[in-house]
């Protein structure tokens, strides 16, 4: 694993970041690009996150679509500890949060009707990334979707402010997707207020920020970006 992600994973958390990051512009459009994309539905689907943090989108989700089932996948504990404390307050015991590595670790196979994963791959090495998402194509059920979001490469304001890992183009991750076998592969962008403030994800500039990041070409100026393909059928 890349030396700057250790040192990342050594930070100091505070949990203020939690009160800051639910219920916010970022945390909505998020949640709702996964939702188009993935075309999720509240049915009991199966989910899994690749890197959940203390679980920020897992809630989302099932504010929005309570019957959908999810496991997180979170290599650092302090993480799983807030999380367990999360799912207490926001009454999701039907929600698993496991510590792993998934790098090194397995993943059950056919498992899963989605994956996704955000601001995560971007970590890891290019070995690392396709060694991932080979994990990610066989846990999927055939014709399951995978979304993979990082920071957008090409928005101005990522390349003067993001210090935590070296940007890399989605275009990357695309290619690296397309060797595994994913299919019918696409891009998209979304998040275009820069977080200097945090705005409630029920205000108005949450709902112009979210029609930007629906609209093709355009939305490759927002601050993260996506792949999003799917598994082959029969396998």
């Amino acid at each position: 694993m890349e030396k700057f992600y250790q040192v990342w994973l050594k930070r100091r958390f505070e949990k203020s970041s939690v009160e800051k990051e639910l219920f916010d512009i970022s945390w909505y459009s998020t949640v709702k690009v996964i939702a188009k994309n993935l075309a999720l539905e509240n049915k009991e689907m199966k989910l899994a996150e690749i890197g959940c943090g203390w679980g920020r989108i897992i809630i989302g989700i099932k504010i929005f679509f309570p019957r959908i089932k999810i496991i997180g996948y979170e290599l650092l504990e302090d993480f799983c500890k807030i999380f367990e404390e999360l799912k207490i307050t926001y009454g999701l015991m039907d929600v698993e949060v496991i510590r792993k590595d998934v790098i090194e670790s397995s993943l059950p196979k056919n498992e899963f009707d989605c994956i996704y994963s955000v601001r995560v791959l971007h970590y890891f090495s290019e070995s690392e990334r396709i060694k991932v998402l080979k994990k990610i194509y066989k846990a999927l059920k055939p014709e399951g979707k995978i979304f993979i979001s990082i920071p957008n490469a090409w928005n101005i304001y990522r390349k003067l402010t993001y210090k935590h890992a070296p940007l890399i183009s989605i275009m990357k991750i695309k290619k690296e997707m397309k060797i595994v076998g994913f299919q019918n592969l696409k891009i998209g962008g979304y998040n275009f207020i820069p977080p200097v403030k945090r705005f409630s994800y029920d205000s108005f500039l949450s709902k112009i920020n979210l029609i930007l990041s629906f609209i093709p070409v355009i939305n490759l100026a927002g601050g993260l970006v996506y792949v999003v393909g799917k598994k082959a059928s029969g396998l």
